[in-house]
């Protein structure tokens, strides 16, 4: 019996969803193809784990645009500060399992996104936050199990944390952190789980001559949008009816009869629509339509007419109502309120009074305040967006807003301060960021002082957009720019 192929704990979990997928993918190698939400993933380690925690950089560009750099910014806020050894984050591991089983001599590979010898952390995408793990689910989990166990193994500790740092892919950018702590004997009892109970069903797994004799799990058909390997899994005999699925390869054998139909059971007849009524019902039946005719005739005939009707009918017997109010501008209902009220006597008509004159309304028009004529005015700069001139002496957008970025950054209020975790802090209590605002308010603060010193700029300014301020600010620009370029994509 041979080595069995390189395992992990996707792997394993794969195996727990279905058996069938190990060998699909391990034997055939027909694995699933990647989708754009774990490409986007990877791009949310990168810029949090590779960016941030090692080199201590703050991401500013990725190739999925802003979105990507939000879900890194909160990421981050769950990170311990930079710069963390290389070592250990996304940290590859290895454990033979030779060391822990006479029977059993996998190996199993992993990458630990961050290890802070006391606390596993796992970072994790998601759409939506009712999808993350909970504790039990944790304890459960193959790559808690096995990530916990390779990192209590080398420290020597009696006990370990665990946890998944969960972000919302989609705005808003929410996160959730989940953890728990395990004991060595704990994670030794899960780990010889695995060991004595995984491992031995996938190398059943991969030892099976066919797909067709490894058992099917059709709870997990339609997992993560459904299986890619549904309609092959249909086609060795599986055909899914709702309450199960049922197998048919029975029935093709030779000299095997099919189950022979369940007869159906005589229609009962149906009810007629209207039955006929009894000699009571039909009389209150009568009754109700003579009620309704003798409420119809009680009501003043006026209240059908239309608002026509009533108009000719008020010009000639009440006139005065219309003398402050257009004909136009009555609701027909109050019309014929009006006319049914004259003709049983309950309200006499008003007299005609001399219309009241009233000049109509005007409104002061608008200009704007001196200070704002001459920031829109006195505009004496040329603003280049995502292009910049030939020659000439210029100025980046980027270079004007550090400033400004400072001021931002020093000028939070202390309730702001206390919201901000001490590892953005500097040792004065200044951010070291002004993406840190809380509330992503940084990038609207900087526009703001960039529109009140404005009227001061000069020269040739360059936008190219690297920078998640840098619209917010081109905004703010535009109206008071001398003349605009921008490039046509």
């Amino acid at each position: 019996m041979g080595r069995m192929p390189r395992q992990s704990p996707s792997k394993i979990t794969t195996h727990r969803r279905c058996n069938r997928l190990t060998y699909f993918e391990q034997v055939l190698g027909l694995y699933r193809p990647s989708t754009p939400a774990q490409a986007f993933g990877t791009e949310v380690h990168r810029l949090s784990l590779d960016e941030y925690l090692v080199k201590g950089i703050m991401p500013t560009e990725s190739v999925f645009g802003t979105r990507a750099l939000d879900c890194a910014a909160v990421a981050i806020s769950h990170f311990p500060p930079p710069k963390i050894p290389k070592e250990q984050v996304e940290q590859e591991i290895w454990i033979d399992l030779s060391h822990f089983s006479k029977t059993e001599d996998a190996l199993i590979k992993g990458f630990i996104d961050l290890n802070e010898i006391w606390r596993v952390t796992d970072l994790k995408t998601t759409s939506d936050l009712k999808y993350c793990k909970t504790e039990d689910e944790l304890r459960e989990d193959a790559q808690s199990v096995l990530y916990s166990f390779k990192a209590i193994s080398d420290t020597g500790r009696s006990e370990i944390g665990f946890r998944h740092v969960v972000v919302k892919t989609k705005r808003t950018h929410y996160s959730k952190e989940i953890e728990i702590k395990w004991t060595y004997n704990d994670l030794a009892s899960a780990f010889s789980k695995i060991v004595k109970e995984d491992i031995p069903s996938i190398r059943k797994a991969l030892q099976a001559s066919d797909v067709s004799e490894i058992e099917a799990s059709p709870e997990s058909c339609e997992d993560y949008g459904g299986c890619v390997h549904r309609t092959t899994c249909w086609a060795f005999g599986l055909i899914d009816q709702g309450s199960g699925m049922i197998d048919f390869r029975q029935f093709k054998k030779k000299g095997a009869d099919a189950p022979a139909a369940t007869p159906k059971p005589d229609p009962t007849p149906a009810p007629p629509i209207n039955p006929p009524m009894d000699a009571e019902t039909k009389a209150h039946s009568e009754q109700a339509h003579e009620d309704v005719k003798k409420k119809h005739a009680a009501k003043p005939e006026c209240l059908s007419w239309t608002k026509e009707a009533c108009v000719l009918w008020l010009e000639k017997e009440d006139p005065a109502i219309f003398a402050l109010k257009k004909p136009s501008k009555h609701r027909v209902a109050a019309l014929r309120a009006r006319i049914a009220s004259i003709q049983d006597g309950s309200v006499t008509p008003a007299t005609v009074a001399d219309p009241v004159t009233t000049e109509p309304e005007t409104k002061p028009e608008y200009r704007p305040s001196p200070e704002a004529q001459g920031v829109i005015e006195q505009g004496v700069f040329d603003l280049y967006i995502d292009c910049q001139p030939l020659e000439g002496e210029i100025t980046y957008l980027d270079q004007l807003l550090e400033p400004l970025m400072q001021i931002v950054c020093e000028s939070i209020t202390e309730k702001e301060r206390r919201e901000i975790p001490a590892a953005y802090l500097t040792p004065e209590g200044h951010l070291i960021h002004y993406g840190m605002v809380p509330y992503n308010n940084g990038p609207a603060r900087v526009a703001a002082l960039l529109m009140a010193n404005r009227k001061s700029l000069t020269g040739r300014i360059v936008a190219l957009g690297t920078l998640p301020v840098t619209k917010a600010c081109v905004e703010v620009l535009l109206p008071a720019a001398r003349n605009k370029t921008k490039k046509i994509y």
